[in-house]
């Protein structure tokens, strides 16, 4: 598999991973990288065609303003 063929569900696989991290180590640390890997998944159901470039870039970025977010919120 190259990563061109990521589709939707390996993102949203990647945000259970993710939380069951979260549960089994809690920092609130990989809750803010679930949530965005759950919302690249959402993305890339309705848009198919995003490059691996683009869901990498997005999570990225989605996992740092949700963080800061949060702290700043806290």
């Amino acid at each position: 598999m190259s990563l061109s063929e990521i589709v939707f569900w390996h993102w949203w696989v990647a945000a259970i991973v993710l939380l069951v991290i979260e549960i089994l180590a809690p920092s609130t640390w990989f809750l803010w990288m679930a949530i965005a890997a759950a919302i690249v998944g959402l993305i890339l159901f309705v848009a198919p065609d995003t490059s691996w470039q683009w869901q990498v870039l997005i999570f990225a970025v989605l996992s740092v303003v949700s963080l800061v977010a949060w702290r700043a919120y806290q």
